[in-house]
């Protein structure tokens, strides 16, 4: 049986297109099964009719929007997992998401990658974990779960951009006592040192990765970053008849241009055992000889 997700967005065109980039191989493979809804009052008769594992709802909708949605999917008691998507990665937005239990948070344009990655760790939880939380749904669990996850909201904050990171940062900032300013001032030096090891630790990546490059290598960082396409094209053959091909590629969005850019894989860098692990990491799965 295949996992079913439900989008429940009003851009259903632009949706359609990214996941048939995405995953068209687990659709191909009875994988994913995939239904949308345009707004929250289509999205809760979807619910009814289609069963979904995993329903991705958009905070911005006509009719009913996604908070909302989701408030009413858990005032109906429905067993689903969620992710809510917002152009705005504001605290407040991302503290109702947590308060309507939304496992994951996303801010558009969508970081394929990361929704490739969310969308693959809920669907792994087991069902054994669902049937316990429905035995332990007593008052006293409802009660918690409707709390802020502090940690899921720091887990979240950290995939926005860099200017709604910071403006996300002021939001609670001005919200401190002046006793808890004086505080945080104070560990601002030890902070910016952890800042400045990690751009040291990204600066030897890219340096290894020039090397790598001069060396005819592929840039591991590049694949880190990025997610991994599995295409497939057809060739027609001398006899006439048509035969198709499968490739892969790696996909990412360029940090200055904010575009999508990607560059095919050669058989010559999947040979390449630390190309291959990383690439197997992103897939989920061994190599086989129809990716070569």
């Amino acid at each position: 049986m295949p996992s079913k997700i439900l989008v429940v967005d009003d851009e259903i065109v632009y949706w359609t297109r990214l996941i048939e980039q995405i995953f068209e191989e687990k659709i191909e493979n009875n994988e994913y099964e995939f239904s949308f809804a345009q707004d929250g009052i289509e999205g809760l008769e979807k619910v009814s009719d289609f069963h979904p594992d995993l329903v991705l709802a958009d905070i911005k909708m006509p009719r009913l929007d996604g908070l909302a949605f989701l408030h009413q999917l858990n005032e109906r008691e429905q067993n689903v997992k969620s992710i809510i998507i917002s152009a705005y990665g504001t605290i407040d937005h991302i503290s109702q998401a947590m308060y309507e239990q939304a496992y994951d948070f996303l801010v558009k344009p969508i970081d394929r990658l990361k929704l490739e990655s969310s969308i693959r760790k809920i669907l792994l939880v087991s069902s054994d974990l669902n049937k316990s939380k429905e035995i332990l749904a007593t008052d006293l669990t409802k009660k918690q779960s409707s709390k802020v996850n502090y940690s899921s909201v720091l887990r979240l904050s950290k995939d926005l951009p860099p200017p709604q990171q910071l403006n996300l940062v002021s939001d609670v900032i001005s919200q401190f006592s002046l006793d808890q300013f004086n505080e945080f001032e104070q560990q601002l030096s030890s902070l910016k040192l952890q800042v400045q090891q990690g751009e040291a630790q990204r600066d030897l990546l890219l340096k290894e990765d020039e090397e790598r490059i001069k060396q005819g290598k592929f840039p591991l960082n590049l694949l880190r970053q990025g997610y991994i396409e599995v295409q497939t094209q057809s060739r027609k053959m001398v006899s006439g008849e048509m035969k198709q091909y499968k490739y892969l590629s790696v996909r990412w969005i360029d940090p200055k241009t904010k575009r999508l850019r990607g560059k095919n894989l050669k058989k010559k860098d999947l040979k390449d055992p630390d190309v291959r692990s990383i690439v197997e990491e992103k897939l989920g799965r061994t190599l086989n000889p129809s990716d070569l």
